[in-house]
Order: C-alpha cells, then structure tokens, then sequence
C-alpha cells in the first residue's frame, strides 16, 4: 500500500495523518521507523509517501514501511491538479530614444525625386594666429 500525507513525529513514533509508522528489523519497530525517515532526510511537518504493508504492533495498526520519498504540498498539489492558467509576463516596450523622435530622412527614392539641394562646402581658412610664408 502506498499513502501520502504529512509526518508527526512525538517522543520517538513517527505517524502520518494518524496512521503509526513501523519498521521490521532489530529492537523497537515504531522507533525504527522514525529512524528510518529521519535517516532519508525527512522531519516533524514534511510531506512524504510512504509504501508498505499494514499490520500490527500489538494491537496497535500500524503500516511497516519499506521506503519513503517526499512529497508535494497538499496544497501545491491541489494548484497543480486544478490546472489554473497561467499569467503571462506583461512586456514592457521601451522608450523611444532620442534620436528616433528627429524626423527620419525621406527613403532614398524620395530623396531621388526632390530637387537637389547645393551642399555648402568649407572653404579652407587658415587658422587664427597662423600666417603662410611665402618664398
């Protein structure tokens, strides 16, 4: 039998959701059960699944177990199982940088179209303060 559900363990016995826990072996069977899931790492509180068969320790019912393994959160497994959509990340557009708010240049064959415009070229000065020698 397998069952889930959430580890207690009090003064050495281990239970899960009021089922006692139980291990074969040498010594006390309700100890060695909580042994057995402290060694696999789990402690009071965890969620775990545990396989085994049920039986008796005295007259108390318990489940020997044969392996432990964790389990989901009840309420994480109920989430999953309600298969809720999922909320898709908002994209945020980024600012227009500066240089793209100027007026962009007509495409290449507008500019074809329009009137040529006379590009004005520097006429070379000398520089202040610097005259030519002449030979």
């Amino acid at each position: 039998m397998t069952k889930t559900g959430t580890l207690h363990i009090s003064q050495g016995v281990s239970t899960l959701d009021g089922t006692t826990l139980a291990r074969r072996g040498p010594g006390d069977p309700l100890q060695n059960a909580t042994t057995f899931v402290q060694n696999a790492g789990f402690d009071d509180g965890d969620p775990i699944t545990v396989t085994g068969t049920e039986g008796k320790v005295g007259d108390l019912p318990v489940i020997f177990i044969d392996s432990v393994v964790g389990a989901a959160a009840p309420v994480v497994s109920a989430l999953l199982a309600a298969k809720l959509p999922v909320a898709k990340k908002a994209v945020k557009k980024a600012a227009p940088k500066p240089a793209a708010r100027k007026a962009a240049k007509p495409p290449a064959a507008k500019r074809a179209a329009s009137p040529a415009v006379k590009k004005k070229t520097a006429s070379k000065k000398p520089a202040a303060g610097k005259r030519s020698k002449g030979k």
